[in-house]
């Protein structure tokens, strides 16, 4: 679900993407229901997110699309863009806004032990990183996400500034340059009583391209991992 702002007239627009197939739905302001997009291209949707007074949306396996809107009316979904050449065989997608940027972020994951008594283990192993531009309408490949910092995560993705340094409230500082990432493989977790994770979690070096772990200890969910991140309260360091 991403809520965003509007500037057709609309204080909020909160859309849901849902079922098997990834439909879309939204609601406005002053209705009592959701308005479900007929979508007759069959598009499969990932993510939303709003910039420059628009809403985009990620789908497939990276086609970008802009909604266009006529007062509260969704009139169409118009593509913009193809999916990057470069992006290999993905398990997650997510559109991530800055002030100024617009970035596709392709995760990926590999199975460890697959079905193994009651346990199905999996781990994220890589990320791509693609901006779109919009000069060429096309998307490039970022290698660098200079003093930036992304969070992604199924509902809730941002990406924040690092310089100067941002910290949270128990004093840790926000890396630049890494992908914050949460347990949201929605696609393992259907079967009751299956102790899929809560481990997958970790920080992705972009320069580097490690990975870093970050446990939950004792606290480590076992049968289920929420795949969302709760927003910190940062501090501007100085």
């Amino acid at each position: 679900m991403e809520p965003a702002e509007s500037d057709h007239g609309l204080s909020f627009l909160v859309f849901a993407i849902f079922g098997p197939e990834n439909r879309l739905a939204f609601a406005r302001p002053g209705r009592d229901e959701w308005t479900i997009f007929t979508n007759p291209n069959n598009l499969e949707f990932k993510d939303v997110a709003r910039l420059q007074g628009q809403i985009w949306g990620l789908c497939d396996n990276g086609l970008l699309v802009r909604f266009e809107f006529e007062g509260t009316q969704l009139l169409e979904v118009v593509v913009i863009a193809s999916p990057p050449e470069d992006a290999k065989e993905h398990q997650k997608l997510y559109l991530v806004e800055s002030r100024e940027n617009l970035y596709g972020v392709f995760r990926y994951r590999k199975s460890l032990q697959g079905f193994f008594w009651r346990r199905r283990s999996y781990k994220t192993t890589d990320f791509s990183v693609f901006k779109f531009n919009f000069s060429d309408s096309e998307w490039e490949e970022v290698n660098d996400l200079g003093d930036h910092a992304l969070f992604v995560g199924d509902c809730n993705s941002w990406c924040i500034p690092t310089i100067p340094q941002i910290r949270v409230n128990d004093g840790s500082f926000v890396r630049s340059n890494s992908i914050y990432f949460t347990d949201d493989n929605w696609e393992w977790q259907m079967l009751a009583g299956v102790a899929y994770g809560g481990h997958d979690v970790g920080v992705f070096d972009m320069e580097r391209r490690v990975i870093q772990r970050l446990p939950f200890g004792k606290d480590t969910p076992l049968y289920y991992s929420r795949p969302i991140w709760v927003t910190p309260n940062l501090i501007r360091n100085g």
